[in-house]
């Protein structure tokens, strides 16, 4: 989208693109507004597509932080209480 903004930025249109035309320097006036137009559209679009990305990619982190703290939480408690039964069994057998 950025890339579109910047490419009709550099575009404009003059009354002499069009020749000797009566109205050529209110259609020249008019394409350069839309141009313009969707320019600032399509610069208002790229900046909303980063922020949403980097929403995302931000939202990302926290949820993959929390599934580790949550994997954490559960594995390191049973691999203890693992531990303690081979030490509690071995000591039975023996």
């Amino acid at each position: 989208m950025t890339k579109g903004a910047d490419f009709l930025a550099a575009v404009t249109v003059s009354a002499g693109d069009f020749g000797e035309v009566a109205a050529a320097t209110t259609l020249a006036t008019a394409l350069n507004d839309q141009l313009g137009k969707g320019e600032r559209s399509l610069d208002a679009g790229g900046k909303v597509v980063r922020r949403t990305a980097n929403g995302l990619t931000s939202n990302a982190r926290v949820y993959t932080d929390t599934d580790d703290n949550a994997r954490d939480t559960i594995v390191g408690p049973q691999q203890a209480v693992g531990a303690l039964l081979m030490v509690a069994l071995s000591d039975c057998y023996w």
